[in-house]
């Protein structure tokens, strides 16, 4: 975890996988950024999820947004 005085950085969660869902499927979010939509099933976060949970290597580490 990494804490500073406005921002705390958390590893992911099971309970995250919901709200992250929720970003996701919003689509003013991906107009701020300019990304593509990711519209999907649950069951996709959900592997997207466990996919960045899952130790690849030393250098890399997934928080929570």
């Amino acid at each position: 975890m990494l804490k500073g005085k406005k921002v705390l950085l958390r590893p992911w969660r099971q309970e995250d996988i919901a709200r992250l869902h929720e970003f996701k499927q919003d689509l003013e979010l991906h107009l701020l950024d300019a990304s593509l939509p990711w519209v999907s099933p649950l069951e996709s976060t959900q592997k997207f999820y466990e996919s960045r949970t899952k130790p690849r290597n030393d250098l890399i580490t997934s928080f929570a947004t």
